[in-house]
C-alpha cells in the first residue's frame, strides 16, 4: 500500500504533470513520483498514469475508471 503524505515539486507541461514527495509503503518512509497524461474525456481509457518509489515500488498503466484532469 502506497500513501503519498505530501507533494514537494509539481512540474506542468501542456496536459502532462509530474509531482514528487514522501510516502509511505506498507508503512515505511520513502520518496514517490507520479506522472500523468490527461488524454481527453473521459478519461477512463485513455488518461495515464505511472508511480515510482525510492523503494522500488512501480505501476503505470491506462485508466480504467475515474478522469485525470490537467489544466492549465
Amino acid at each position: 500500500m502506497v500513501k503519498c503524505l505530501d507533494a514537494t515539486a509539481y512540474v506542468q507541461t501542456g496536459t502532462h504533470a509530474v509531482f514528487r514527495g514522501n510516502a509511505l509503503v506498507n508503512g515505511t518512509p520513502t520518496t514517490y513520483r507520479i506522472s500523468v497524461d490527461d488524454k481527453g474525456e473521459p478519461g477512463a481509457g485513455m488518461d495515464t498514469f505511472t508511480i515510482s518509489t525510492g523503494t522500488g515500488y512501480g505501476a503505470s498503466g491506462i485508466l480504467t475508471q475515474g478522469n485525470i484532469q490537467v489544466h492549465g
